[in-house]
C-alpha cells in the first residue's frame, strides 16, 4: 500500500505540477503579450500627445496673428484709408452707422466693434492654448496690446505706402490732409467769395502722375465737392496736375463762387476730403 499510495502521491504530485507548468507557460506567454504590447501603446500614447501639443502651439499662434489684425483692421492713415472699411464695404455692408453711398464717415464705426471682437477672441484664445507651451510669451501678451495700440496706426501706414510704392498712376498717390486747408474771404463789392486752396500730396512711384482733381467746397455738407479748374483761352477746363517721382508737393490755386447770400463770408477749413481722378481710375480721400 505503502508503494501504491507512494505511487498515486507521486503520480498526484506529476499532475499538480504539470499543471502548474501550464498556468506559468500560460502566465508567461500573457506577460510577453503585455510587454510587447505595451511599448506600441506607449508610442501611440507619446505621438497623440504630440499632436495634441502641435494643434495647440498651432492655434495659439494664429491667435496671437488675429489679435495683431484685430489692430491692423481698424488701423487708419493720416490720408483716411481703412483696411477693415474697405474690407466691409467690399462685403456690401456699411463700415459707419450713418454711412451714405458715397462713404461719408458718419455715426458709429462699426469696423471697431469688428476689431475688438477680433482682438478679444484673438487674445483669449492665445491665453489658453499657450499658458503651458510659451509660459512667458502668455505672461507678455498684456504687453503686446499696449504696443500695438500704441503703433498700430503707424505701422499700418508704413505697410500702406510701401504697396503704394508699387502702384502705378494714381493708385501711387496718397493725400496729406495736416498739410492742406482752405482759406476763404468774400468781397462785398461784387458779391464774389475766393477761396485759396493749398493740397498737399505725394508720389510714392518712380513715374510721372497726371490727374484731375475735387476738392471739398467749406461748407456743412462734407459732400460738397467742386472741380478744380483753370482758365484756358477764356473758358475753364479741368486743371491737369502733375507730380514727378516720388515727389511732395503743396499744389496752391484759387476758386471764386459768386454768393450774394454770404456776402461777409471768412474763415478757414483743414483736413478737407478731396478726389483725384484720370481717365482710368478714381480715388476718394475722405477725412474724419
Amino acid at each position: 500500500m505503502k508503494h501504491w499510495g507512494s505511487h498515486i502521491i507521486n503520480k498526484k504530485s506529476f499532475c499538480i505540477d504539470g499543471i502548474i507548468c501550464k498556468q506559468m507557460v500560460y502566465v508567461k506567454t500573457r506577460l510577453s503579450l503585455i510587454r510587447e504590447y505595451y511599448p506600441v501603446s506607449h508610442k501611440s500614447n507619446h505621438r497623440k500627445a504630440g499632436w495634441l501639443t502641435m494643434n495647440k502651439r498651432l492655434i495659439g499662434i494664429m491667435s496671437i496673428g488675429l489679435l495683431i489684425f484685430a489692430f491692423l483692421f481698424s488701423a487708419m492713415t493720416p490720408s483716411g484709408f481703412c483696411l477693415g472699411d474697405n474690407i466691409i464695404r467690399a462685403l456690401g455692408f456699411k463700415a459707419w452707422s450713418k454711412e451714405s453711398a458715397e462713404h461719408t464717415v458718419n455715426g458709429f464705426h462699426y469696423t471697431v466693434l469688428y476689431s475688438l471682437t477680433f482682438g478679444i477672441v484673438g487674445y483669449l484664445a492665445a491665453r489658453h492654448y499657450l499658458k503651458n507651451i510659451y509660459p512667458k510669451l502668455v505672461k507678455n501678451l498684456p504687453l503686446l496690446v499696449i504696443i500695438l495700440f500704441i503703433t498700430a496706426n503707424q505701422l499700418f501706414t508704413w505697410g500702406y505706402h510701401a504697396v503704394l510704392s508699387f502702384s502705378e498712376g494714381i493708385n501711387a498717390v496718397d493725400y496729406i490732409p495736416a498739410q492742406s486747408n482752405c482759406n476763404y474771404v468774400s468781397d462785398p463789392t461784387n458779391e464774389l467769395i475766393s477761396y485759396s486752396y493749398q493740397i498737399t500730396l505725394r508720389n510714392y512711384s518712380n513715374d510721372i502722375v497726371k490727374f484731375n482733381m475735387q476738392v471739398q467746397k467749406p461748407s456743412h455738407d462734407s459732400l460738397t465737392m467742386w472741380y478744380v479748374t483753370a482758365s484756358t483761352e477764356g473758358k475753364q477746363t479741368l486743371a491737369e496736375l502733375t507730380l514727378q517721382p516720388r515727389e511732395q508737393k503743396g499744389i496752391r490755386f484759387v476758386m471764386e463762387d459768386q454768393n450774394p447770400q454770404k456776402a461777409n463770408l471768412s474763415g478757414s477749413m483743414h483736413r478737407l476730403n478731396i478726389v483725384i481722378f484720370d481717365k482710368e481710375s478714381r480715388r476718394q480721400f475722405r477725412v474724419w
